[in-house]
Formats: structure tokens, sequence, C-alpha cells
């Protein structure tokens, strides 16, 4: 029902809420905004036009037009498969929660935010794994590194630090000192958890 298909994707958006930071409560919020608009438009104006015109035309049946799609006498036995999909929830349901309590939630860079530091090789070609090598050994948590433009440019995204600025301008130090032998720095930003398209 409409009302089902609201409140679900209502419950996300409180999700988003309280788990996320930056924009991503900007978004959990205007998404939630639009929900509450929805279900009250599809309650109140809606059911007004609809009572409008029956009071108006009194039709004596309901025009389909061209939204019927399906012909009358089709008949799905959805009924006769409730068993199977009841079991694939449950099942769906309770290994969800397993992996929630045992592994626990990985937000990633994408939902907290972190660093962004775009280096390019001094030779011919950035070598992404040396990169990822050199990195590792720094402990600064989730790092992202990935190819953008040219064979030389390489994207680093470090996942934001514990001890707020100083902690961060802390991380970048570490990785300029890891790799500016090899690497000229382009460009280093703060960025915040973004909202995929």
């Amino acid at each position: 029902t409409v009302v089902d298909a609201n409140v679900t994707t209502l419950i996300a958006a409180v999700i988003l809420f309280f788990l996320g930071s930056g924009p991503i409560k900007g978004f959990a919020v205007t998404l939630a905004i639009g929900i509450v608009t929805t279900v009250f438009t599809a309650f109140t104006l809606t059911r007004w036009l609809v009572a409008f015109w029956l009071r108006r035309q009194r039709p004596k049946t309901m025009p389909a037009g061209v939204m019927r799609l399906v012909p009358d006498d089709t008949r799905v036995p959805f009924m006769a498969f409730r068993k199977y999909a009841f079991t694939l929830s449950v099942l769906l349901s309770i290994a969800s929660a397993v992996l929630f309590f045992t592994v626990g939630m990985n937000y990633g860079i994408d939902f907290r935010g972190g660093s962004s530091i775009e280096v390019q090789a001094k030779g011919q070609q950035a070598d992404i794994g040396d990169i990822r090598e050199r990195l590792t050994g720094l402990e600064l948590g989730e790092v992202q590194v990935q190819e953008f433009g040219s064979a030389r440019d390489v994207l680093i995204r470090i996942g934001t630090q514990g001890g707020g600025d100083v902690a961060e301008q802390s991380a970048v130090e570490k990785v300029r000192s890891a790799l500016e032998t090899d690497y000229e720095f382009r460009r280093i930003e703060v960025v915040g958890p973004t909202v995929s398209s």
C-alpha cells in the first residue's frame, strides 16, 4: 500500500539521520520531508480531487484508457508462493541480524568523510600497488587509492580521523612524508560524507 511503501522509506531516512553526518543528515531530512508531503497529498488533495470528480461526473464505470496494461481475465496466483516468500524473508532477516552483530557496520569514507589527496607521479606512471603498500603501514584507517585522469594521476582518500582537524592534518603529513619523493601533491582537501546520485 501507499502507507507501507512510504513508512519503509521513512525508516531508512531516520536511520540515515542518526548514523550519518553533514550532507547525509541533510539528505535524510529532505527525504523525510518529501515522504511526509507525498503521504499528506495522497490522503488529502488526491482524495478530494477524486471525490470532486465523482460528484460532478457520476461515472458508471471507471475509465482505464491506456492504463489498462493487463487483460481483465489475467489470474496470477501470488498467494501460492507465500510460503516460499515468507521463508526467504525470514532467512534473509536472520542473516542480516547475524552479520550486524558479528561483523558490524562499515560506514566507509563515503558515509563518514575524510581527506582527499590528488598526487601526480614524477616518473612515467603511478604505481597503485606501491602507494597502497606505503600507506598501509601508516595506520590511518580506511584508505582508498584509485587512478583518475592520466596514468600518472592518483586520488587518495583517507577516512576521517578521530581527533578532529589536528588529526586530519597529521594524517595528510604522514601521507606526504611517505610519498613526496616520487609524487607531486596537486590538491589536498578535507571532504564531508557524500550522497550518491
